[in-house]
């Protein structure tokens, strides 16, 4: 699964403690780069930055600062809220989505997408309401395809699902419990980044 956020922290029970889309660790070594970053504890922040300004939570473009829970309880709890909430928007302002419509599109962009399906690339594969959703595996982009296009072209449906999901290195995502409460709440509008969190 794909990590969205470090959480750099000596803290062992916090906010985000159990989610496995957030790189948790004590080190700064341990830090994923490109990925915005939350420094858990007045003491740790020093250490990493010792002129940061202690009334704003942002330090640079990526990287923001809470006190910890034993420090500024409630602090904490808004800073740990606030920052999930940049991550969660940050990752739908990012990905795309890019709807096929099997009726309309070009028939050499529909064998090509066919064929890149039916491909050895790493591909995962989420289905709701009808629409499939694949992303492939590093790229920031969704496509979708409506199972109803197939059936308004008459083609057999299950035939359809049969070759996109018998596909090489195929991965299905089947739901979305895999999520946290507050990031299924906030992608309900936004189905499609379901697989991109498995790509």
């Amino acid at each position: 699964m794909k990590k969205i956020a470090n959480i750099l922290t000596d803290s062992k029970q916090i906010w985000f403690s159990g989610n496995e889309l957030y790189n948790v660790t004590p080190n700064k070594e341990n830090l994923m780069p490109n990925l915005p970053t939350l420094i858990i504890g007045w003491k740790k922040v020093y250490e990493i930055t010792p002129n940061f300004r202690i009334l704003d939570w942002k330090i640079n473009e990526n990287t923001y600062w809470s006190f910890s829970r034993r420090e500024r309880g409630e602090k904490y709890e808004n800073c740990c809220y606030d920052f999930e909430k940049l991550v969660i928007d940050n990752i739908i302002n990012t990905v795309k989505y890019h709807f096929i419509n099997l009726l309309t599109v070009d028939i050499t962009e529909k064998k090509n997408f066919l064929l890149r399906i039916k491909s050895n690339e790493n591909k995962v594969i989420y289905l709701e309401n009808d629409v499939i959703y694949i992303c492939f595996n590093g790229e920031d982009i969704v496509y979708g395809l409506s199972l109803g296009d197939i059936d308004y072209e008459n083609k057999d449906r299950k035939s359809f699902l049969s070759l996109i999901f018998s596909s090489p290195n195929v991965k299905i995502v089947k739901s979305k419990d895999f999520l946290p409460f507050d990031f299924k709440r906030a992608i309900a509008d936004v189905p499609y980044l379901v697989p991109w969190f498995y790509s």
